[in-house]
């Protein structure tokens, strides 16, 4: 019976002794090597894990892996009745950057910018990712650059929707417990505990044609121009998303 000589015992045999030789060289002719920032990287991914771990106790009180699933609790839910609310964003989006790693790869981007100790650098910030504000942060952190931030009070659906926790706050906690070394410019300690007053009310003048007929003495602010506002009445203001204290609500 004829067979080809492909299949003949000896030159399968000759065959697997090829594939073993090339397997050992390519394998043992690996190299590995450190990059020059690896130390860079490694430090920052572990100031990312020490500030999530520090920012969720003050987060969301129960796990909810399907949409957290790295259990940081700092995916908010409910949001939709949220005055913080800008946008409608995706979960998949928030959790991804709530991970170590992601500082680590900032730390590289850096590296690739041609960043050194010392830069300067400005750092815009929006309450929508509050994981990539933390990896950016501890990057710059790790590589000791001068930094000027900037921040954004609101956030799209899923992130830092939450009064007692907006990304102002998150950011004054990681300051307070010696995580950042600077705090946003345009918002301040007085404006964050101006948030965190159960007498203020929110209030959306010019939304859904709803419409106040409050004519009292007011204190509060303008959290669409970052301003603190006073008057007599409502009348005084534009329409815009307010945080109030009035006398007789």
């Amino acid at each position: 019976m004829f067979r080809p000589s492909i299949q003949k015992t000896r030159i399968l045999v000759f065959l697997a002794l090829i594939n073993i030789i090339v397997y050992y060289f390519v394998s043992s002719s690996v190299v590995t090597f450190r990059a020059s920032d690896y130390e860079l990287k490694i430090a920052s991914a572990e100031k990312m894990e020490n500030a999530l771990n520090v920012l969720k106790k003050y987060g969301r009180k129960y796990p909810f892996l399907s949409r957290d699933p790295f259990d940081t609790r700092l995916v908010f839910l409910n949001t939709e009745t949220s005055p913080l609310l800008t946008d409608i964003g995706k979960y998949e989006a928030k959790s991804t950057v709530l991970k170590p790693n992601f500082s680590a790869l900032i730390i590289d981007q850096f590296s690739k910018s041609g960043l050194n100790k010392g830069d300067t650098i400005a750092v815009s910030m929006t309450g929508s990712m509050p994981g990539a504000n933390i990896a950016v942060l501890m990057a710059c952190e790790a590589m000791e650059l001068e930094y000027i931030l900037i921040s954004s009070l609101g956030a799209s659906s899923w992130g830092a929707t939450d009064m007692n926790l907006s990304w102002p706050k998150m950011e004054k906690i990681l300051y307070d417990n010696n995580l950042i070394s600077k705090e946003s410019n345009n918002i301040n300690e007085a404006f964050i505990n101006l948030l965190q007053n159960d007498e203020f009310h929110s209030i959306f003048l010019g939304r859904d044609n709803t419409t106040f007929d409050i004519n009292e003495e007011f204190i509060g602010v303008d959290i669409d121009n970052y301003d603190f506002v006073q008057g007599n009445s409502l009348d005084s203001l534009d329409n815009g998303r307010y945080f109030l204290k009035i006398n007789k609500f």
